[in-house]
């Protein structure tokens, strides 16, 4: 072959490999303008169906250069009003951060950190709308461009808020709450729940509620409780806590089953209240009531608790007493019906209701064993859980009211003794006076003349007066009221010649009177006033139908000690003194 075939040759080759790279490069370049043409339909398609707004913002330009249809529906707005705010659409309003802090944000993105942040703005209408903003670096044709993801948290936010508020007041609230998993297991709990038992609220987040109660409240109490709120769905009573040092305390405790939306069991809610302060002053008041039963019952007046239409509430252990009834006998029935004068009840009310208190209200009535009494009624008015009651204090006067009646009569023995003093010592000289003329008409007259027996039995008889003079003046004479040595048969004997001389014919005298019987110390006009009322009382019992009185007087010698010890004396020498009649006498009851 010669040089200028090898020349051709090397020339064809070299054409033919020419128009096959040619070719190839074509190729190469074609599928490079194809490819990033089918590439930005598919990321195209991507972009327009996203629920989140996209955006591709240019920083060198300081413009957004692509956004989706979710951006103008998030704000409202059309592409063109997009286009013409530019970033002003998302950075609308004043926000938590400046516009400074936004730039700040942005020139991180550039450097390649990610920006996540949330921003508050306003959509074309004005409504305050939260978006977060997911900010990144995008290259673009060898250009660093910002593309902006953004989301619309307004709902998310305002549960947020809710949320926030109600756990704010949760925790505000001063009783206890938790809420834990079907298994026990502690989801929350509110400060007042954590101090309650000794603990930090973070400590206790995944603890089971058993740590909260000893063995034997979770045994006794706890799962008993927890049984019939899974039952019921909801329960509530007391149930006793522990604290963290081991001390151990009583809660009213609610509990609820904690419901997802289909309302299914996922938990339970937990409200506990704390009845430590409640216990302590339960049992302040219990030992309270304890004493005030105590000195209620000891009081010595009886005592009365009654409404206002007088039904009784309760009553002290003297009222009891003095009604001679059991406390269970008496609540519930009227005063009225304890002899309280139905006469009486209306005036009371109306000064208890008029003063608000009563003082000093005597009222009379009769016991139920028909014995009557005086008392003085002490009421005031006071109100008990928005009622009134009356509280009553009776102070028993019959003992006062007999000694004064016995007073004004002793008085006015005492006033007739006077009286009857005065007359006998005129009718004493008067007799005296009589007396001294019979002395002298006997001297006038023969001893055998009928007259001078008649002046005889004149004499007899001015002298019995005058021991009947001599008597009254004894009972009345005021001065002698001290105990001497007397001779007891004398004293005797002139009360039976007094009583001899004032007592009906129809009633019989028999006297046992031993003469030489010794010296007694004694008020002879006290011993006198004693014979005359047994003799009295006794001549009132036979009145109507006669009788006889019979008065003794003899020594007697007590030996025997215990029978001594019965009558209250020393054994020893005695005078034994006895009134006794056929009278009608007394009831043997």
């Amino acid at each position: 072959m010669t040089l200028v075939q090898f020349s051709l040759a090397i020339a064809l080759a070299l054409l033919v490999f020419v128009s096959i790279w040619n070719i190839i490069l074509k190729r190469r370049l074609k599928l490079r303008v194809i490819h990033p043409h089918q590439t930005e339909n598919r990321y195209k398609s991507i972009f327009d169906a996203s629920d989140e707004a996209i955006v591709l913002y240019d920083p060198e330009l300081d413009k957004i250069v692509k956004f989706n249809q979710a951006l103008c529906d998030m704000f409202g707005c059309s592409p063109e009003e997009v286009s013409l705010l530019n970033l002003g659409i998302i950075y609308s309003s004043d926000p938590p951060y400046s516009l400074h802090d936004a730039r700040i944000k942005h020139k991180e993105a550039l450097l390649g950190k990610a920006q996540i942040y949330e921003w508050v703005c306003v959509d074309k209408t004005g409504n305050k709308l939260w978006i977060e903003i997911n900010l990144k670096k995008f290259l673009y044709a060898d250009k660093s461009l910002l593309l902006f993801f953004i989301r619309n948290v307004s709902a998310r936010k305002k549960n947020e808020k809710s949320a926030y508020r109600l756990i704010n007041i949760v925790n505000q609230i001063g009783e206890g709450v938790a809420t834990a998993d079907l298994n026990g297991f502690i989801t929350y709990t509110n400060q007042a729940w954590a101090d309650m038992h000794g603990y930090a609220p973070q400590a206790l987040i995944g603890k089971h509620l058993s740590m909260f109660h000893s063995d034997e409240q979770n045994i006794n109490e706890v799962i008993p409780f927890n049984k019939k709120t899974m039952r019921t769905g909801y329960n509530s009573g007391e149930i006793g806590h522990k604290r963290s040092d081991g001390s151990l305390f009583a809660t009213n405790m609610t509990t609820t089953l904690q419901r997802d939306e289909t309302g299914k069991a996922i938990g339970f809610i937990g409200v506990a209240t704390d009845l430590s302060d409640q216990k302590r002053v339960e049992e302040a008041l219990r030992e309270s009531e304890i004493k005030f039963r105590q000195l209620y019952n000891l009081i010595p007046q009886p005592i009365s608790l009654t409404d206002l239409n007088g039904k009784i509430i309760d009553v002290n252990e003297k009222f009891c007493q003095f009604i001679q009834s059991r406390r269970n006998e008496i609540i519930g029935k009227y005063i009225i019906d304890l002899g309280f004068p139905v006469e009486e009840r209306q005036r009371f009310i109306e000064l208890l209701t008029a003063y608000g208190e009563v003082s000093d209200f005597e009222i009379s009535a009769t016991s139920r064993d028909g014995t009557p009494f005086q008392m003085l009624v002490y009421s005031k008015l006071i109100q008990i859980k928005g009622e009134f009651f009356t509280i009553n204090i009776f102070h028993d006067i019959t003992t006062q009211r007999r000694l004064e009646a016995q007073l004004i009569q002793s008085q006015k023995m005492e006033a007739i003794g006077t009286l009857a003093g005065g007359i006998a010592h005129d009718f004493n000289n008067i007799l005296s006076a009589i007396l001294g003329y019979i002395e002298l008409s006997k001297i006038n007259v023969d001893p055998d003349d009928k007259v001078f027996q008649y002046l005889g039995e004149m004499f007899k008889a001015t002298n019995r007066a005058i021991d009947l003079v001599r008597q009254i003046l004894s009972i009345s004479r005021q001065a002698e009221q001290k105990r001497k040595p007397i001779k007891l048969d004398t004293i005797v004997i002139d009360v039976v010649r007094l009583l001899k001389a004032t007592l009906p014919v129809s009633i019989k005298i028999h006297e046992n009177i031993s003469e030489h019987t010794g010296l007694t110390d004694a008020n002879p006009g006290q011993i006198h006033q004693v014979l005359m009322n047994l003799g009295t009382n006794a001549a009132q019992s036979m009145f109507e139908k006669g009788g006889t009185l019979s008065i003794s007087l003899d020594s007697d010698q007590i030996t025997s000690t215990e029978f001594a010890r019965s009558l209250n004396i020393k054994p020893g020498h005695y005078l034994k003194l006895t009134v006794s009649d056929t009278g009608h006498g007394i009831g043997q009851e």
